[in-house]
């Protein structure tokens, strides 16, 4: 019970971050906090996947199918953690969003 209310604690905190524009949800914004440090909390749904190839120089994302590139959502993940980021992989049925990712702001 105590850590099922600490994750809702912070999925309502990413939804107002959301609402004030101190949070992003789509792959191309949060692949650009994280790789520029700004990236305090990563909530990442547990169900979803985004395939695609990223170019870390120049932040270009390419969708792929479920057969090729690397899942960005674990790559993503990867850099907020080297910045001493929070991540947090959350049902569903809790994700503040339809995209499958959440950062908020530092």
């Amino acid at each position: 019970p105590e850590k099922q209310k600490r994750l809702e604690t912070l999925v309502d905190r990413a939804r107002k971050a959301l609402a004030d524009q101190r949070a992003v949800d789509h792959i191309d914004d949060v692949a650009t906090a994280a790789i520029s440090g700004r990236i305090e909390t990563l909530l990442i749904d547990y169900d979803k996947r985004y395939m695609g190839d990223i170019d870390w120089q120049n932040l270009k994302i390419t969708r792929k199918d479920a057969n090729h590139g690397v899942d960005l959502f674990e790559e993503v993940t990867q850099v907020v953690l080297k910045s001493k980021g929070q991540v947090y992989i959350i049902d569903a049925s809790m994700m503040p969003t339809k995209t499958g990712i959440c950062a908020i702001y530092r």
